[in-house]
């Protein structure tokens, strides 16, 4: 009996998960969000869905998410983004100032008060638009980083 009571009380508890996860996404962006992340299985990486609903994944040490907005449907807004804390050299004034002259097509750089971000953000209508610039994006992100830290 315990081991019957248990098992309900694991699968009521996925079962909140999953629908944790899923959020406010409604059909074209869950399964946009949901071929992203196969995607990524497909190509070796181990995504995850995180507490806010983005594809979370490392890769190289760093870690990535990708984010599929809820409020745009046709087409669905996605967004690639790298999180990164400043260093004692490099201030929020510098990368505002880097930021500034940024020639690297694809890519943002968004210099926030505690951290920045790089982000290569698109409007596609299917998975594929993403899947197939994913690793130039990725490329140009990390030129984006070498650059900064050569500040």
């Amino acid at each position: 009996m315990k081991k019957i009571v248990l098992y309900i009380t694991i699968m009521v508890c996925f079962g909140y998960s999953v629908f944790a996860q899923s959020k406010d996404l409604k059909g074209s962006q869950l399964a946009i969000r949901n071929s992203i992340q196969s995607y990524l299985k497909s190509e070796g990486f181990q995504p995850e869905i995180d507490d806010d609903g983005d594809i979370k994944f490392k890769r190289q040490g760093g870690t990535y998410f990708v984010s599929v907005s809820a409020t745009d449907e046709n087409p669905v807004f996605v967004q690639l983004n790298k999180y990164f804390k400043y260093g004692d050299e490099l201030t929020q004034t510098k990368l505002v100032l880097f930021s500034m002259d940024n020639n690297y097509k694809a890519c943002k750089i968004r210099p926030l008060k505690e951290m920045y971000i790089i982000s290569g953000e698109f409007f596609i209508h299917n998975a594929s638009a993403f899947t197939s610039v994913f690793y130039r994006i990725l490329n140009v992100m990390d030129t984006i980083e070498t650059s900064i830290n050569e500040i």
